[in-house]
């Protein structure tokens, strides 16, 4: 099962929403890497599942997009960002859990850095389209 398909085939949506805010009652946006499993996968696996997309998926960051502004060179992926950063893969590139954590580990490097995360594309719940909130992104 791929990444992008396990967000919304977690044992259930109430398992995930239950365990996205244990920490707190606030809400915090997702980080990715890439714009295409909040913008494309997401919605489809939700239409497919007969739900509602939830409103925690509707923004996010792109760690891309940021690292790109922040550091002024390009990252095509998650891979390309760790190598940059010196950072070595842990676990299997491409599974969901391993991934999450890697991800978390580049946000963190960026933060110790000094980037600041900022949403970086917000889907419009009336029109569904989504507008990219940096002009200089990876495209």
């Amino acid at each position: 099962m791929s990444y992008s398909s396990c967000i919304c085939n977690l044992v259930s949506l109430t398992t995930f929403e239950v365990c996205f805010f244990q920490f707190s009652d606030k809400s915090y946006p997702v980080a990715t890497s890439g714009n295409w499993d909040l913008k494309t996968k997401v919605p489809q696996q939700c239409k497919v599942s007969g739900i509602k997309l939830p409103p925690y998926f509707r923004e996010w960051i792109n760690l891309k997009d940021i690292y790109l502004n922040f550091y002024g060179r390009e990252a095509t992926g998650m891979i390309s960002m760790m190598r940059q950063q010196g950072i070595q893969l842990l676990g299997s590139h491409h599974l969901g859990l391993d991934d999450a954590k890697n991800i978390a580990r580049v946000l963190q490097h960026m933060l110790v850095d000094g980037a600041i995360m900022q949403i970086t594309a917000r889907r419009n719940p009336d029109s569904q389209n989504v507008d990219f909130l940096f002009e200089n992104r990876i495209r």
